[in-house]
Order: C-alpha cells, then structure tokens, then sequence
C-alpha cells in the first residue's frame, strides 16, 4: 500500500511541476486558472463523486459510511478546539482567524481522494476509496459553511450574520454527494455511454486540480514564505504533529483498519485550496492563506506516505 501511495503523490507532484511550468512559461496565467476552477468545483468533481456510487448496493457499505460520517464530525471537531488552543497567543485577529481555519481544513477532495484511491487499491475488483471519501466530505461541507465562516467572521461589525443554509446544504458538492447515494441505494446503474462519459470527465479532477495549484504555487515569493517562522510552526502541526496524533489515538481504537486508515489520510492532507478564497471574502489574510495551502501542498507530497508508513509499521494499522 504504502507503495501504491508514494506512486500516486508523485505522479501528482509532477502534474503540479507542470502546472508550475506552464504558469512561469505564460501558458496558463491568472485569468485562465478562474474558468478552470469553476469547471473543476461545479463539473468534474461533482461527476466524480456521482461515479464512486456507481457500484453493487452492499449494506455493509452503509454502515461503514456511517462510520465514515461519524469519524469525519468527530476529527472536524477536535482539530477546531486544538487550532483554538494552539493559536490562542496570536496578536492580530486576521492572521489568527488564518491560522485556525488552515489547520482544520484539508484538502480532503483533491488530493485526499487520490490517495484514498491507493489506499483501497483492489486490483481486478471495485475501488471503494472515492465512495467512503464522499461521506466524510459531506461533513467538511458542512463544517466549513457554519463553524468556518463563523470563525473568519470572528471580529467582524456582521459576524452575528446567520448562516445561509442554502450554501450549506445545496452546494454542488453535498448535492452530488445525495444524488449518487441515491443511485447507490436504489441500484440505479447509468447507461454504459453515460456511465463512460461520466467517469471519464470526472476522472479529469486530480490532474486538472494538481495544475491549477500549481500555476498559483509559480506566483509565489518563496523569500516572504522561509522568512515566517509561524508558517513552519503551522506546517509541522497541519502535516505531522495533528495527523501523528491522529494515528497514535486511532491504535487503541478497535475499528476495522481501513476506517482508521482513512481518518489518518484525512488528517494528513494539506490545507484546503479554498482556504484563500474564504480568507478573501471574510477578511482574513489571503496571502498568508495562500502561502499556507502551497507550502503545505508542496511538503504534503512526502508527510502523507510519511504518515502512513508510521501508521502502519509503528503503530500497526
């Protein structure tokens, strides 16, 4: 496994070198990375997660993505109090609001799903990792449109602002994520054409997602980012401190391997690469946001096998 997973962060890492390439070579600017973002968060991811459900109905898949759902709601709740905890000495509200929601949100769906993909690698039968990935993004959804914009919120004159529950439970993703577990429950198999178109564009997510992070890493100053040393501070406890944590307590717990192994890919993804667009629009520190998802993002390519190296050979998961 742990092989399966160093294949699948390199092949990764090279289609974020890519992404690199083309921005500093001027294939890919600015103004062309926002139409291919909206066409990865409202298209391909979407039929991505639509095509994970497409698989035998098993009640056992149930239960275990009720487990998934539960262990999502649990680790989302934790790290929010640890981030509070752990950053409560920070002076200056929209740095602090940065470092908290960086450390509570991975980037669960882009590069998550992918190494979920390794993790439950059946050759010659059905992949379940995307499947059990989906249910613990339903949480991150709606984790990070309540107790997130809360928490960048904090300090704002409108940070009484109630939540706007369409954002919460009718974006694209949450509606995917009950449009396939509804196929899924009521053995709803698509057409062989639809089904090939599906999986096809939604087999587009990792690279597409891989380049566009890459074209933001090239517009980095990697100077302004060695100089914060809170930066190193908040990488160490997002990519090993947290998920290390995460592991040592998931070895008592007497769960199926698998579930636990999926909590500790979960907790070692890097930060989510929408954390500086929710900085953006809440006025936190967007840059500092967007240096925090691409350091982390760069060195998350060596902690995740890292991480599950240490799951399974120190602490036997």
């Amino acid at each position: 496994m742990i092989l399966a997973v160093v294949s699948k962060t390199a092949m990764l890492f090279l289609i974020l070198i890519i992404g690199v390439i083309a921005r500093l070579c001027g294939v890919i600017d600015a103004a062309s990375t926002k139409k291919p973002s909206a066409l990865l968060v409202n298209v391909t991811q979407p039929l991505l997660i639509i095509d994970s459900f497409q698989m035998p109905y098993s009640g056992e898949k149930v239960i275990f993505g009720l487990k998934v759902l539960l262990a999502s709601a649990i680790l989302h709740c934790s790290v929010a109090l640890i981030s509070y905890g752990v950053f409560k000495v920070e002076k200056r509200m929209e740095q602090k609001k940065v470092w908290e929601f960086a450390l509570i949100f991975g980037n669960c769906a882009f590069l998550g799903y992918p190494v979920l993909e390794a993790v439950f690698a059946n050759p010659g039968g059905e992949n379940p990792g995307i499947f059990y990935g989906a249910f613990y993004t339903l949480i991150f959804n709606v984790f990070i449109w309540t107790y997130g914009v809360a928490l960048l919120q904090r300090g704002r004159p409108d940070s009484r602002e109630s939540n706007n529950w369409r954002k919460i439970f009718l974006n694209i993703g949450v509606i995917a994520c009950v449009i396939g577990f509804l196929f899924f429950l009521l053995k709803i198999n698509l057409p062989p054409i639809i089904g090939d178109a599906v999986t096809m564009v939604g087999n587009m997510t990792f690279p597409l997602s891989m380049l566009i992070i890459g074209s933001l890493v090239a517009t980095f100053d990697f100077k302004q980012i060695f100089k914060n040393g809170k930066l190193y501070y908040y990488t160490f406890m997002k990519l090993l401190a947290w998920p290390l944590l995460v592991t040592a307590i998931c070895s008592f717990l007497p769960f199926d391997s698998h579930l636990l192994l999926l909590c500790v890919v979960m907790a070692s993804v890097p930060a989510a690469s929408n954390c500086a667009i929710f900085a953006e629009l809440y006025d936190g520190d967007s840059i500092l946001s967007a240096q925090c998802v691409g350091l982390t993002t760069l060195l998350s390519m060596g902690t995740i096998p890292l991480n599950l190296w240490i799951a399974q050979n120190i602490f036997g998961i």
